[in-house]
């Protein structure tokens, strides 16, 4: 009478052939989570900087931002701590982003809005200078996924309306 089943030789070949697809598999797959990491954390102060930038030149919600600002009515101001830029926009509402160093963010404060909105964090460092015909805006955003970490540096050019 013969009983149906698997010899030892038949599970030793299984779990030898399993053992050699696992070892190549787990390396792969820890590869595959560190690049997700790596790119996720690029991905985060790309945005975060592109935002910043495209909030100062663009305004926040429904108000106007540096682009719609006459050269005669924007003011940069500099101190230990960052800088701070006062307009007044197109409708003659007053507006204001700053950065601050040590908290890492840009803010924005205007007629419309009820109190400061953090327009953008991690910014890690951000200059502005102002030539006459416009303003130099540049920020460098510092991300961390984990134990990687990534930095961009975004900058532009706002013209000023005549």
């Amino acid at each position: 009478m013969r009983l149906s089943g698997f010899t030892l030789t038949e599970i030793m070949v299984t779990m030898g052939v399993f053992s050699l697809v696992m070892a190549a598999a787990v390396p792969t797959f820890i590869m595959c989570q560190r690049s997700w990491a790596m790119t996720s954390a690029e991905l985060e102060a790309t945005q975060e900087a592109s935002t910043a930038l495209a909030r100062m030149t663009y305004g926040v919600g429904a108000q106007y931002g540096l682009r719609s600002a006459l050269a005669s009515n924007v003011f940069l101001q500099t101190h230990s701590d960052g800088w701070t830029v006062t307009y007044k926009d197109i409708s003659g509402a007053s507006n204001m982003f700053a950065y601050s160093r040590s908290a890492r963010r840009v803010i924005y404060d205007g007629s419309a809005t009820t109190g400061s909105v953090v327009i953008a964090r991690n910014i890690v460092s951000a200059t502005a200078s102002n030539s006459g015909a416009g303003i130099y805006l540049s920020a460098t955003c510092l991300y961390s996924e984990g134990r990687f970490s990534s930095s961009n540096t975004m900058s532009t050019f706002v013209a000023f309306r005549n």
